[in-house]
């Protein structure tokens, strides 16, 4: 089978079609300029095992994230796209559940490799916000 013809300034293909139907240079640009635009949209990048006084419980970071640090505690509203509930996190975790879907669009994608960022993420959600966990991820 010939490989799929992509514009380059288009994801579509990268996230729907099997990578090995793809040509290698759209993949390389497409995988640039995904890894560019985190970088940008970093105004602070927390450490993994950084931890977090949240309401009296030490936290601990999972992996690296992107998160305003001078914002870590504010929050916000994040809402499941699939059951339409919502729940209220910090800053910091939502930056954890951004990472965790994120990875979870690649591992759609065949890329196989992010799983263990998936599981570190929903397990951490289990062990700090089991009930935004129900609501977000279960």
């Amino acid at each position: 089978m010939s490989k799929i013809k992509s514009k380059h300034n288009n994801l579509l293909n990268y996230f729907l079609c099997d990578h090995k139907y793809l040509q290698k240079e759209y993949l390389r640009k497409s995988k640039k300029f995904l890894k560019e635009l985190t970088t940008e949209r970093m105004n602070g990048k927390m450490r993994k095992g950084t931890v977090i006084n949240y309401k009296g419980t030490e936290i601990k970071i999972p992996f690296d994230i992107a998160v305003n640090l001078k914002d870590l505690h504010k929050v916000q509203t994040v809402k499941n796209i699939y059951s339409g509930r919502s729940t209220i996190l910090p800053n910091f975790a939502v930056a954890v559940y951004d990472t965790i879907k994120g990875a979870e669009l690649f591992y759609n994608a065949g890329d196989y490799k992010l799983a263990s960022t998936m599981n570190k993420g929903r397990e951490w959600f289990q062990k700090y916000f089991i009930e935004e966990y129900y609501v977000l991820l279960d």
